[in-house]
């Protein structure tokens, strides 16, 4: 209840704040009733806003943010925002087959109801949204308030994303999607049933906790407990390879995540470290039988295309790599690292004013991203504007700790470092 109460709290205040707004705003053309199914609604006129559901350091939380200056006209679109997380959250808890005290179909009703519901939260209809968001399954009334789920299952489940929505509109993230968890309840994955498998299940999660927070020894411990009372735990076994990896223990890591993967070959997370595990042992052989099975399993696991397109470019085959980093980035295209390997791919393959693009692309989204830089250089230098390209390079040497390429590069152009 206390969800709910703050969504329709804050929508309250929303409605009041840009009645006030138009108001005072005679350039602009607000509705002036007091329906309340037009009470807060924008011009057409207006472009969209883009919001975004973010996680909040250090506590491994999220939450829907809006752009200040656009506060009083959208905020609206916040409880939208935050409906549709929610949302996302039930279905990432069910990925992981969360006990969230209601049956998977429940839970999935009642995501499902949350969506449906967007449009009355949009419309400033309270009293529709709320009664939309009611289930009546399996005896009783349900809402998201009434499940027990941790809304960090769409970190886990998704690491790395950024949740974004525009403005009413459907949303631009499909990483969850109802058929996600159709195949996390019906495919290969085991559901625990018996105590020592729940037990080693909660262990794992709080193992992807700790390693979500950079505590790769911690991550570790767990994930080893957990597979001392259950041997054939797949999270268990990829949560301990994953740490592995993060520690450098290769080897040791690859086997955890191999057996990840037999045990669970939906886990798009557990082919994702398996990939970028096998890409920094250096072992591109392995590599690219392994993203063959992944990608069997789902053509459009972007991370196993961002690491492969990596050892295809390290091999030396450029053509190739542009064209599975392009996958990569066209399915995940807030990718910084897969951006610049793919800048890199163009450059070598002559294709240098594309190559200058992704890597401009690459710093977009990642301000403070070496290798984004250092591509920028070399693209920079190879079209011939050397001044840039020592400009782009002195930006790289700044932000890397180790004698970097770009060292080199501004030595040659007789440029202190």
């Amino acid at each position: 209840m206390h969800q709910r109460l703050v969504r329709t709290l804050a929508l309250a205040r929303v409605v009041v704040t840009t009645g006030l707004v138009a108001a005072a705003l005679s350039s602009r053309s607000f509705a002036q009733s007091s329906d309340s199914s037009t009470l807060g609604r924008p011009s057409a006129a207006r472009a969209p806003a883009l919001l975004r559901a973010v996680r909040v350091s250090p506590n491994p939380a999220w939450k829907c943010q809006i752009a200040p200056e656009l506060a009083q006209t959208h905020g609206v679109d916040a409880v939208v925002c935050d409906t549709r997380f929610r949302a996302a959250a039930i279905r990432a808890a069910l990925v992981e087959h969360q006990s969230v005290g209601a049956t998977d179909d429940c839970a999935r009703t009642v995501a499902d109801q949350l969506e449906r519901a967007v449009p009355s939260w949009a419309a400033a209809d309270t009293s529709t949204a709320l009664q939309t968001e009611s289930v009546s399954c399996g005896g009783r009334v349900l809402t998201s308030d009434s499940l027990r789920f941790d809304d960090r299952a769409v970190l886990r489940v998704c690491p790395g994303r950024i949740w974004t929505w525009v403005e009413r509109g459907s949303v631009t993230c499909d990483a969850i999607k109802s058929e996600l968890v159709q195949s996390a309840s019906s495919g290969t994955a085991r559901v625990p049933r018996t105590r020592n498998e729940r037990k080693a299940l909660d262990l794992a999660r709080s193992a992807r906790d700790w390693y979500v927070e950079n505590q790769f020894d911690r991550s570790r411990n767990l994930a080893e407990r957990a597979l001392t009372l259950d041997s054939l735990s797949a999270p268990a076994h990829a949560m301990l390879g994953a740490s592995l990896s993060m520690l450098g223990e290769y080897p040791d890591a690859v086997a955890h995540l191999r057996r990840a993967t037999s045990l669970d070959a939906s886990d798009d997370w557990a082919w994702g470290m398996l990939a970028q595990t096998l890409y920094f042992g250096g072992a591109d052989t392995s590599l690219s039988s392994v993203a063959h099975a992944a990608l069997a399993a789902n053509g459009s696991n972007s991370e196993v295309l961002g690491y492969l397109g990596m050892s295809q470019l390290r091999a030396g085959a450029a053509d190739s790599a542009v064209g599975t980093l392009t996958r990569a980035v066209t399915l995940s295209p807030d990718d910084a690292r897969f951006r610049a390997a793919l800048a890199r791919g163009l450059r070598l393959g002559g294709r240098v004013a594309d190559a200058e693009r992704e890597a401009r692309n690459a710093i977009r989204i990642a301000p403070r991203y070496y290798e984004g830089y250092a591509e920028l250089g070399l693209s920079l230098e190879a079209l011939g504007r050397v001044q840039e390209a020592v400009e782009a390079y002195r930006k790289a040497h700044s932000l890397a700790n180790w004698s970097s390429e770009v060292t080199a590069r501004l030595v040659a152009l007789g440029v202190t470092p």
